[in-house]
């Protein structure tokens, strides 16, 4: 292989290599958006090496109310197909906003979901939930 033409292969691997170590973070920071009534949350979630599990997963985001009601942001995760219990990550009454940041450790087998419900207790009259 002439010289110039294995300095070009070369350059080109290069290029290639840094686009597939960039590329992963950016997948790992998806938008996340869900609704109830006139209550709306929004935001990100990051994936990383976890300290005592294989990954951690970390939501952040805001919570915004229009209206006069109260309401929860919520998670549930499963774990190996058994769901564990809601967890309020967020709470607001009346109009304005509240900072959402939730932090689990996963293993590749965990599913989890976001949503809204009206009232601050316990998950009843919910919004749509979103995978994350």
């Amino acid at each position: 292989m002439p010289v110039r033409t294995r300095a070009a292969a070369t350059a080109v691997s290069a290029a290639l290599l840094t686009l597939a170590v960039a590329a992963p973070a950016a997948a790992t920071t998806p938008a996340w958006s869900v609704t109830h009534e006139t209550a709306h949350a929004e935001g990100a979630r990051r994936i990383t090496s976890g300290p005592s599990s294989p990954f951690q997963l970390t939501l952040t985001g805001t919570l915004t109310n229009t209206g006069a009601g109260c309401y929860a942001v919520w998670t549930q995760f499963q774990y190996d197909l058994v769901p564990g219990p809601p967890f309020k990550a967020a709470a607001l009454c009346g109009p304005g906003t509240a900072e959402i940041n939730v932090v689990r450790s996963i293993m590749p087998t965990t599913t989890g979901t976001i949503f809204i419900c009206k009232g601050m207790e316990s998950p009843v009259d919910c919004g749509p939930r979103k995978y994350v």
